[in-house]
């Protein structure tokens, strides 16, 4: 999840670390902002925008989503034509990609195009707690663990499938690579909004502006959630894009 699930295990694994070494506090509610500090009116307005995308009905248009996501390749340098295949839930992405084989997949890098540099400044813990804490708030608001649950069902589903139809353990081996390495293509667009908030306020806590190239950045991936982006798989050929339903 993304920003890609590697970055997120990442900022997770640091969090886990830094706690162990003081005693338990309590994470962010949904109604509370975070006490270590104030919050900075963008990190106020980036909230108040996420309850809007989690609670908002709305008509979700896919020229407005691939218009967001040519932004954040641009935004991340991306250095070719970037080629858009629509699908229309995550239940057809795994079946397409899963029909692309184990070797094609195995032979693909995972989520990179929108990775820009992180700060290249010393770590300041306080910093990073604040700004963990504000990356609770933002995954509640935004329903990060119920999306990533909505896009585990297929691959859940796939490797039922494969059990009850008698599949050999060798056979059952390959499907389980497969789904293994269509996760690692796999970008939550929700967890990528959230961590966009997180990036967002640990660079205003190192006192990066405004308009700095990490933050701009950060605020693309953002905007493509909030366009109406649920997730995409990064292929070598193409970027493969479900929009958000009404179910999510």
């Amino acid at each position: 999840m993304q920003i890609d699930r590697r970055r997120l295990l990442t900022t997770a694994a640091c969090a886990a670390l830094t706690e162990m070494a003081r005693p338990a506090r309590s994470l962010c509610t949904e109604t509370e902002l975070p006490a270590a500090g104030p919050c900075h009116p963008l990190i106020r307005s980036l909230l108040d925008r996420a309850e809007r995308i989690a609670t908002a009905v709305r008509t979700v248009e896919n020229p407005s989503i691939e218009r967001a996501v040519r932004r954040v390749a641009e935004g991340a340098g991306y250095d070719r034509s970037l080629v858009i295949k629509w699908l229309s839930g995550s239940a057809e992405a795994v079946d397409y990609l899963n029909r692309l084989g184990l070797d094609a997949l195995l032979s693909m890098e995972g989520t990179k195009f929108w990775h820009v540099p992180g700060l290249d400044r010393p770590f300041d813990e306080g910093a990073f707690d604040q700004a963990f804490d504000v990356r609770c708030r933002s995954a509640d608001i935004l329903r990060v663990e119920e999306i990533d649950g909505v896009l585990m069902v297929p691959k859940l589903a796939a490797k039922s499938s494969a059990i009850s139809n008698g599949a050999s353990p060798a056979e059952l081996f390959v499907v389980r690579a497969k789904l293994a390495q269509i996760g690692w293509l796999e970008t939550s667009w929700a967890a990528a909004a959230a961590n966009a908030i997180f990036e967002i306020e640990f660079a205003l806590q190192a006192g990066e502006a405004e308009d700095c190239r990490l933050i701009d950045h950060q605020l693309r991936v953002f905007e493509a959630h909030e366009a109406g982006l649920l997730a995409t798989w990064e292929t070598s050929a193409e970027m493969i894009c479900v929009p958000r339903g009404i179910a999510v």
